[in-house]
């Protein structure tokens, strides 16, 4: 089984039977005078992290979610429910 260049120049993996990926975020950070970056982030604790079918995962790309309950918190921003956060630093490469 091979993998194909779809439509639009993307990789396209063939469907594997059982096969699972872990939970992620795809991003595409540009600014001007920068490269742009195309990358994965996955979310610490995740039970497919070990076991990516497409082996992506790297310890760099794994970040640690921090749930936000506190009442004045949902208030301030408008939600009647919690939600996580998770911090990132993305490094571009000039130009």
């Amino acid at each position: 089984m091979g993998v194909g260049v779809g439509g639009c120049g993307v990789a396209a993996v063939p469907h594997v039977q059982g096969a699972v990926r872990p939970g992620h975020f795809h991003l595409k950070v540009t600014a001007d005078g920068f490269q742009p970056l195309t990358t994965m982030i996955y979310f610490e604790g995740d039970p497919w992290l070990h076991d990516d079918t497409i082996s992506s995962v790297k310890p760099g790309l794994v970040v640690r979610l921090a749930k936000r309950d506190q009442p004045e918190e949902l208030r301030a921003r408008g939600l009647d429910r919690p939600f996580h956060t998770a911090a990132f630093d993305f490094v571009l490469l000039p130009r």
